[in-house]
């Protein structure tokens, strides 16, 4: 056992890659795994499930993370370091993304060897934070507080703000609704609450963690309010909604009813935005009362 161990060690001084990687393991030392992923934030939120499912896999790891939107792992009892110096991993993940027509779990499986298809994004808040969220939302005695997002990455996953601004006065009026809007560009002047463009990731992060319900585009702060635990309507055109996240009854789901929908990740659309047949339409024919229906059903099973 002794010349075992001794060829293990002399192994790890001489040799790099997987056999040192394979001859910690052995010997019970440590290993540091490092994770990159420069994403934007939907695509980063979705990728949370991997770092618990690294660790599932290798419980003994140091696990380094570097990505842009730390404060997204914040407390995450997953993730040992964020963006820090590593030296040299004893393994790497260099998580890009891959095709579009694939759930993400399955890539990550595939590529990596890592399951993660039980998992969840999760965004950990403390007690303290929970606590810390505007006044305006903590004196509300409403039938339901509703987050509101209007953006996407790109315009054309994109619902009419004019559509927005009709579902928020219907549930206003049907049920005394307390409605905040988040995002990073326009106000929401029909919003009881308007933090557009105020507020800092985890802020965003406490405000929707406060609300009953969430209702939005395909985009991070949909991604956002799922991974605080607030229930969600999505409302899907080019994208569709098993894609990159398998979601459970915690996400209602609202589709345009063109036959070409999804057209993002059948790969049709071959220019990311720009639709495949010439006619843009696809969140435009998705109706208010069809998205007020579906928000009605997350309250009935949520409230």
């Amino acid at each position: 056992m002794a010349r075992v161990r001794r060829n293990l060690t002399r192994i790890l001084a001489d040799a790099g890659g997987l056999a040192a990687f394979s001859a910690k393991r052995i010997l019970g030392r440590r290993i540091t795994i490092l994770c990159k992923a420069n994403w934007k934030l939907g695509d980063e939120i979705t990728l949370i499930p991997f770092y618990e499912g690294v660790k599932r896999t290798y419980a003994d790891s140091g696990l380094i993370v570097w990505t842009n939107f730390p404060d997204l792992l914040q407390g995450n009892p997953f993730v040992d370091a964020i963006n820090v110096p590593c030296g040299v991993p004893d393994r790497r993940y260099n998580l890009v993304q891959g095709p579009a027509d694939a759930p993400r779990a399955v890539l990550l499986r595939k590529k990596f060897g890592v399951s993660t298809s039980d998992i969840r994004p999760k965004v950990y808040l403390s007690t303290e934070e929970h606590a810390d969220v505007p006044p305006e939302l903590k004196r509300a005695t409403s039938r339901g507080k509703i987050a509101f997002s209007c953006e996407a990455g790109w315009s054309m996953k994109e619902w009419p703000r004019e559509y927005f601004a009709e579902l928020a006065e219907n549930l206003k009026r049907e049920r005394n609704a307390f409605i905040i809007n988040l995002g990073l560009r326009e106000p929401a002047p029909w919003a009881d609450l308007d933090l557009a463009g105020k507020t800092s990731i985890r802020e965003a992060a406490r405000a929707l963690a406060a609300c009953d319900a969430f209702v939005g585009n395909d985009s991070g702060v949909l991604h956002l309010a799922l991974a605080v635990g607030v229930p969600a309507t999505g409302i899907y055109g080019p994208t569709t909604p098993t894609f990159p996240i398998q979601y459970g009854a915690e996400l209602q789901v609202v589709q345009t009813d063109k036959r070409c929908r999804g057209c993002y990740n059948s790969g049709r659309m071959t220019e990311k935005g720009a639709c495949p047949i010439g006619a843009a339409d696809c969140m435009q024919r998705i109706p208010p009362d069809e998205v007020a229906a579906a928000v009605e059903r997350l309250l009935s099973l949520h409230l």
